[in-house]
């Protein structure tokens, strides 16, 4: 009995040095490692996507440091657009929706872009306007 208080204890002391011998490096490490931007790189600010037609966002994450480069993504609107964890976004039903694009490693970081479900225009024809 007297040999398992001991192994006890000593488990116990190992791993608290452990535990608080880790804790400095951990601060060192997360303050280098920084995520500086998430941006989708194939659409500007607005997605226009027909009934039934699928996009895939391409999404670029800068970071420093060994910071991790994973996002998810997010609609607001669910019945309008679907979006999965790779990026493919679905469009549903006409009319609008946000996604959001967010870091893993630092939520803060995020991008949003519209996403309206409609007609696209194929064809624009001007006609001549008299003064």
């Amino acid at each position: 009995m007297r040999k398992k208080r001991i192994v006890a204890v000593l488990l116990s002391a190992v791993m608290a040095v452990g535990l608080f011998g880790s804790i400095p490096a951990t601060q060192v490490s997360a303050a280098q490692n920084v995520v500086k931007k998430v941006e989708v790189k194939n659409v500007d600010k607005t997605l226009v996507l027909k009934k039934g037609s699928k996009f895939t966002l391409k999404t670029v994450v800068t970071v420093s440091g060994n910071a991790s480069k994973k996002v998810t993504y997010q609609t607001n609107n669910k019945k309008v657009v679907s979006v999965n964890k790779k990026g493919t976004v679905k469009a549903l039903k006409k009319g609008t929706a946000k996604i959001t694009v967010k870091s893993v490693e630092n939520s803060t970081k995020k991008c949003v872009l519209r996403v309206v479900v409609g007609t696209p225009v194929q064809k624009v024809k001007v006609e001549k306007c008299s003064n």
